[in-house]
């Protein structure tokens, strides 16, 4: 018989191995730092002094107008109103029947949650890239501090467009996403923030090829689909006055991009922060920097810039991620540099406090002197601010904006008033002369009279001068 055949012993191929890329163009940590995605100690303190200095200055007034019409319609529960703000109106009304009369103070406190919850999410948005979670926490929370306690709706819709970057599951992002539109329709513009930062993501740490990538499942449809969504209901359920109703969003003013980037530069520059921020991008950990340009469509009175502060508190925190691997002196030297920007945050939050705090003692002031025959001339900021706070109403003070349209007409012209005030004194109509008040001045009615403003008829008949 003869012998089975044996296999052939051939020797094993041996595969040489695969280079390891650098952590920070890989998107992974280093050894020994945290695992991706967890919030350390830092981050969560920086959220809460955020929160501790936003609390500390709620209840010191109505910042501007719309903090006062919000306020109202809250109270009210009128959810036909600025439909565009539809969510945070549905917030403050919630509210309502646990803080009566105290709502105002309440929803400063819920901006100042929303900057604190908006720190949070920086912090976690620079975990998930592997880089020192703390430092994105302390940039983006220093250039919060001055707007965290002021009622205003555009923190609530910022808070959750960082989160929907900085979760890990696509739902998660996708409801988020859909939870930020009926706050403000800018939600849509910060979309296309969010969808760099989960794009570079998924590239980081996903797929390492274009084609894979490519054949991946897309890491963002869910989240514009979500978004869409919102915006169809939105749009059926106000019968299209999201779109063309008053303040809709084909109704807002034509964008003027240098007014937004000027405030950019003014509220969402870390400037202390610039060699931290030269090095992170010097290394390229600037992913999403050029994201928020399309908030420069956005009215430039809105507050728009965080998303470019936690872009560059993401760049910032690159920076001190690669000089601790290099000299820990230098590192401690610069970010000891880089806390002069929350020293500068919180002397801001103090500054607009003392402004907000004497607004509201001037409005006081005229409205203990006003008797019931008086009347009131003022810009709209002012005079929204005045008559919430003396009939819980936006217009239902006599009152009117010096060289607009008059809302009612019959109530103001026919009206023969005892004295007129102007608020604030630099508001003061030509031809009118009266005596100082306090911080407005007040105005004989005959001399109102015979000056009519431009909306009412003069005394010898026809139009106003």
């Amino acid at each position: 018989m003869s012998e089975p055949e044996r296999p052939l012993d051939l020797p094993a191929v041996r595969r040489p191995p695969r280079p390891t890329p650098h952590p920070i163009a890989e998107g992974r940590p280093e050894p020994g730092a945290e695992p991706p995605g967890r919030i350390d100690v830092g981050t969560v303190l920086a959220a809460m002094a955020v929160l501790a200095v936003g609390l500390s200055g709620a209840g010191a007034g109505f910042a501007n107008g719309d903090a006062a019409v919000y306020a109202a319609q809250g109270a009210a529960g009128d959810l036909s109103q600025r439909v565009v703000h539809v969510g945070y109106v549905a917030i403050a009304a919630a509210l309502a029947p646990l803080a009566g009369d105290d709502l105002p103070r309440w929803l400063d406190a819920v901006t100042a949650l929303a900057c604190a919850l908006t720190t949070l999410g920086a912090g976690r948005l620079a975990a998930t890239y592997g880089r020192p979670p703390w430092v994105a926490a302390a940039v983006t929370g220093a250039m919060l501090l001055p707007i965290a306690s002021s009622a205003e709706a555009d923190p609530l819709w910022v808070a959750p467009i960082v989160w929907a970057a900085a979760v890990r599951t696509p739902w998660r992002a996708a409801l988020l996403a859909a939870a930020a539109v009926p706050i403000s329709p800018l939600a849509l513009l910060g979309l296309s923030w969010v969808w760099t930062i989960r794009w570079t993501r998924t590239v980081t740490q996903g797929p390492k090829t274009v084609r894979a990538w490519m054949d991946a499942p897309n890491p963002t449809a869910n989240l514009w689909f979500a978004a869409l969504v919102t915006v169809l209901v939105l749009t059926i359920v106000t019968g299209g006055a999201w779109w063309t109703g008053d303040r809709g969003v084909l109704s807002a003013p034509w964008p003027r991009p240098w007014r937004v980037a000027q405030a950019w530069a003014a509220h969402g520059v870390p400037w202390w922060s610039a060699p931290l921020l030269a090095m992170g991008w010097v290394i390229g950990g600037g992913p999403g920097l050029l994201a928020p340009w399309p908030l420069f469509l956005a009215p430039p009175d809105a507050h728009t810039w965080p998303l470019f502060t936690v872009s560059l508190a993401l760049i910032a925190s690159a920076g001190v991620g690669w000089l601790l691997s290099i000299s820990r002196q230098a590192t401690l030297a610069l970010v000891a540099l880089a806390a002069v920007d929350p020293v500068l945050g919180w002397v801001r939050h103090e500054r607009h406090l003392d402004g907000v705090r004497a607004d509201e003692a001037a409005i006081r002031d005229v409205l203990a002197g006003m008797g019931p025959n008086d009347g009131l001339v003022a810009s709209w900021s002012w005079g929204v601010r005045a008559s919430v706070r003396a009939t819980g109403q936006p217009y239902a003070l006599a009152w009117r904006v010096p060289g607009e349209p008059v809302r009612d007409p019959a109530a103001w012209c026919a009206t023969r008033f005892d004295h007129v005030w102007v608020l604030p004194p630099s508001a003061l109509p030509a031809h009118w002369t009266g005596e100082p008040a306090g911080a407005a001045w007040r105005v004989p009615g005959d001399v109102a009279a015979a000056h009519p403003l431009s909306g009412c008829p003069s005394p010898e008949g026809g139009g106003a001068p």
